[in-house]
């Protein structure tokens, strides 16, 4: 709805210098909500509540914010790099996750390995992680025997 408003002439948008507690910003704020309660027929038939619109638009406001503060520093390649990065280290995680489920590894290696899973946010402790599944093998290998 924020960037359908934008396209008009006499909407401004966000102030960035100031924050979302500036009157401007708040003013934007109830244009915003306004027109999605238009959109909707009316307050009692959107779907969301008015604290969901204020947390929503909350974040919106400080995604813009941050977006725009990148640009300013040129750092939005970095940003992308990193946001990819770390789009593919989740990915990762959820496959070994959903292959250490698929595992005939016995209950408590699994909970081991499933309890260290929190911490695979860096490279780092993805090796040590896996170098518990590693282990986790071997003596699932001599359970078996």
């Amino acid at each position: 709805m924020y960037k359908t408003l934008q396209e008009n002439p006499d909407f401004d948008g966000f102030t960035f210098t100031r924050g979302m507690t500036n009157p401007v910003n708040k003013a934007v704020f109830v244009r915003v909500v306004e027109a999605i309660h238009h959109d909707y027929g009316g307050k009692e038939q959107c779907p969301w509540t008015s604290a969901q619109l204020k947390v929503s638009c909350d974040v919106y406001y400080k995604s813009l914010s941050n977006a725009n503060q990148r640009k300013r520093k040129n750092t939005e390649v970095g940003h992308r790099t990193t946001c990819r990065r770390t789009g593919r280290m989740g990915a990762k995680l959820e496959h070994r996750i959903n292959a250490l489920e698929k595992t005939t590894w016995c209950s408590e290696t699994k909970e081991v390995v499933l309890g260290r899973s929190s911490q695979w946010s860096t490279p780092a402790q993805m090796r040590a992680v896996m170098n518990v599944i590693q282990i986790g093998r071997k003596q699932s290998s001599l359970h078996a025997k």
